[in-house]
């Protein structure tokens, strides 16, 4: 059991600082991965349009497969970090370039492409990954034939899978746990920095528990060491724990002082008492004597010797 008020302080102190760290470490990786996903769709963000402009999707309205496959292995070849789809207007995936067990959704929201191609100022825009679950920023652009209808839409993963593979393994590189290390070994300074701080803050308390402690043990007949010159300070100028300690002095110098006037009444009670005792005990004694004598002897004596014994006790009463 924690009784300590240094132990408390010092337990909730740590479980605030672990709170802090998490919850910094987290806002860093967040505030980190969102500068990312913002700079990189800023860099990429009319790559779609670029490419639409560039090579044929579609021959007379139909897709070109082989175009399409030949044009998005040259993109991917140059930036292997894309991944690049042909999506239809209900969202559906028409075309892309990999295995076709690696596409897990056949079709994705379009509410995300739709903000992208409207307004490109609120970046990040997260879209659906067809390769996974999660949402990954993007570029797209809307692909329309000779008569402007619209046909379908260019949409290109940024960061995909290969981005995802070569992060994880970065994260095991020495720069990055070198980053976390320096992070850990600066709250862990300032963790001890701050216990020694609480520590130095609580001396003059543990200090003043103490001396009650003794106070009581000493029963209540001797002050702490140093209360005398303490209490003749000015404790105005002491802070709230000399202040609290100046009380102290003071109440333990009043008891000492209100116990010292009780035992010297004390001792002068009983020392009446004894006067007293003294003093009545020597009539109690002869009037003790004359009331056996006339209990012994009562029935020889006329009755004017024992007036004469009655007279005499009422005398030394």
């Amino acid at each position: 059991m924690i009784q300590s008020l240094y132990r408390r302080l010092a337990l909730i102190l740590l479980v605030m600082f672990i709170i802090l760290g998490a919850f910094l470490f987290w806002f860093y990786e967040n505030s980190n991965q969102s500068l990312q996903r913002e700079t990189s769709q800023k860099i990429h963000l009319h790559l779609a349009e670029y490419l639409v402009q560039e090579i044929t999707l579609f021959s007379d309205g139909e897709l070109d497969h082989d175009s399409v496959k030949d044009a998005f292995s040259n993109v991917m070849r140059l930036d292997p970090g894309t991944e690049l789809y042909v999506i239809d207007k209900q969202g559906h995936v028409m075309a892309y370039d990999a295995p076709p067990e690696k596409i897990i959704r056949k079709k994705i929201d379009l509410a995300p492409i739709l903000t992208f191609i409207e307004s490109k100022e609120s970046l990040p825009i997260l879209g659906d990954d067809p390769r996974s679950d999660k949402q990954k920023i993007f570029s797209a652009a809307p692909i329309y034939d000779a008569d402007e209808n619209l046909l379908s839409y260019l949409y290109i993963i940024i960061k995909g899978e290969v981005y995802d593979d070569v992060a994880t393994a970065l994260q095991a590189n020495k720069t990055w746990w070198i980053s976390l290390g320096m992070m850990g070994a600066g709250m862990i300074f300032l963790l001890l920095t701050a216990l020694l701080l609480f520590n130095k803050l609580t001396q003059p308390l543990v200090k003043l528990s103490r001396e009650v402690a003794n106070f009581e043990q000493s029963n209540f007949t001797e002050l702490p060491q140093g209360a005398q010159q303490f209490l003749s300070e000015n404790h105005e100028k002491h802070d709230e724990f000399g202040k609290l300690q100046h009380s102290f002095y003071g109440m333990a110098q009043h008891i000492i002082d209100q116990l010292g006037y009780l035992k010297k009444h004390d001792d002068l009670r009983s020392e009446f008492l004894a006067h007293v005792s003294h003093d009545l005990r020597t009539p109690l004694a002869g009037v003790r004597a004359y009331l056996e004598t006339l209990q012994l002897k009562g029935n020889d004596l006329s009755d004017e010797s024992r007036q004469d014994f009655i007279n005499k006790a009422l005398v030394t009463n």
